[in-house]
């Protein structure tokens, strides 16, 4: 089998490493190779050719782009999953599944306190729906314009650690120069709640300049809105990043991400 470094996709054809191809066409030469990788890195190209395709793994990204002229990339696709902030003090811990759907997040923090952002700062419309069995959830979203998700830092409010819910009372550590609006609740879905580990699927949506806090415990069509602070608007211009977190207590289901769709 071959293995081809594809630099850019042009109308030429080629067989070398490093020699530019089509995707399409020369079948003789591409029918034995397993393997094709692209340009990738944090920065893009500063010079791309129209139909150039390029994988960004900077933090805010993690896709694969194609580039359509006028200093406009487009996602081809999009790889969702867990992620921490950007912690030096060692409070968001835990462990993740190899495809980082799932956040194994008992017992794994340094004061049984955590924290897991969703890897994408959302433009536009969303609905992100996972499932938690635990005590103490937290569940929010923080949003502004040119939201980053590496401003979120290990800056601590109560000096307790990073859970999510209402940041101004959690404590959920982030760089607030510029501040983000935020809203969530902790304990989710019922405040009040402490030491209950019923398994809850929870829904983050965005509807316009709307957005959404719903939970249910059977994972079927019917949605309940949080107790508190599960609705709030926002200015259409805003990014929007969605988090989870935990402050000590049991952990029965993992948090798991079920689906995310766009648009």
């Amino acid at each position: 089998m071959s293995r081809i470094n594809v630099d850019k996709i042009t109308g030429k054809t080629g067989t070398n490493s490093g020699a530019p191809i089509t995707l399409s066409g020369d079948t003789a030469s591409l029918q034995n190779i397993n393997e094709l990788t692209i340009p990738s890195g944090t920065t893009r190209p500063s010079n791309p050719s129209v139909g150039s395709i390029f994988y960004n793994s900077n933090i805010d990204k993690n896709r694969c782009e194609l580039y359509v002229g006028q200093e406009q990339w487009i996602p081809l696709w999009y790889r969702y999953h867990w992620m921490r902030p950007e912690t030096t003090s060692g409070y968001s811990g835990g462990n993740f599944s190899a495809d980082g759907q799932v956040w194994f997040s008992e017992n794994a923090t340094k004061t049984n306190y955590g924290a897991v952002i969703l890897n994408r700062v959302f433009p536009g419309d969303f609905t992100v729906i996972a499932k938690w069995g635990r005590d103490y959830d937290g569940v929010g979203m923080v949003y502004r314009d040119n939201a980053s998700l590496a401003d979120f830092q290990s800056s601590s409010a109560d000096s307790l650690g990073l859970y999510w819910g209402n940041l101004n009372v959690s404590g959920f550590g982030y760089n607030n120069s510029p501040a983000y609006s935020f809203f969530g609740q902790y304990h989710a879905p019922i405040q009040s709640a402490g030491g209950n580990t019923t398994l809850y699927y929870f829904k983050l949506q965005r509807s316009g300049n709307t957005l959404t806090l719903q939970y249910n415990t059977d994972g079927g069509s019917s949605w309940t809105n949080f107790s508190d602070n599960y609705t709030a608007t926002i200015s259409s211009s805003n990014g929007v990043i969605c988090g989870f977190g935990e402050a000590s207590g049991t952990e029965v289901v993992p948090l798991t991400l079920i689906s995310v769709s766009e648009g």
